[in-house]
């Protein structure tokens, strides 16, 4: 299985996690994952975790800024296909009926150039022999008026596993979270 993880389960991996992780295996195992390819972080997702919750993401995840384990996207073309279903499926219409062509086309731009659909073109194109799976804090409640939908919603429609962290780390057979009371 390959994994992609989202800006969102980075920060909330450095925030929530990190601190319990005081003998470093949860880091070690998420570092060993990227070194070997089946986890990928894409260029745009620890872009954005500098700017996202003060770089916690980053620096906890200190091996994220070598480029060498992070994913250049700049190959990712969108098929003909997730541009129709940009245009159509993805698009929260009661939010597209208030915007002009030109606004629409300015958003539609922004968007394509996001870490989310960056996640979604990914998945979405990924020929490799393993199955692919986007990790994402994002829920398929509210939009928060955003002119696309989440990444669950769109993952829905094109047969995409997106899983939360705590989804995620219960399935990984090499690290445990386990908290512990004290008396």
């Amino acid at each position: 299985m390959i994994t992609l993880i989202d800006t969102s389960s980075l920060v909330a991996l450095a925030r929530y996690y990190q601190p319990f992780d005081t003998a470093k295996v949860l880091y070690s195992y998420i570092e060993k994952e990227v070194s070997e390819g089946r986890m990928i972080i894409l260029d745009k997702v620890a872009e954005e975790a500098k700017y996202t919750a003060r770089g916690i993401a980053i620096n906890y995840l200190s091996f994220l800024s070598d480029k060498e384990n992070v994913y250049n996207s700049d190959s990712l073309i969108p098929s003909k296909r997730f541009y129709s279903m940009l245009d159509n499926s993805f698009v929260v219409h009661s939010v597209k009926k208030l915007l002009d062509d030109s606004l629409f086309e300015e958003r539609r731009t922004s968007y394509l150039k996001s870490a989310d659909a960056a996640l979604v073109i990914f998945a979405e194109s990924y020929n490799g022999l393993d199955p692919v799976q986007i990790v994402t804090e994002e829920s398929s409640s509210s939009n928060d008026g955003k002119l696309f939908q989440k990444i669950p919603q769109i993952c829905g429609q094109l047969n995409i596993k997106t899983l939360s962290l705590p989804d995620y780390l219960k399935g990984c057979k090499e690290v445990e979270v386990v908290v512990k009371a004290v008396k």
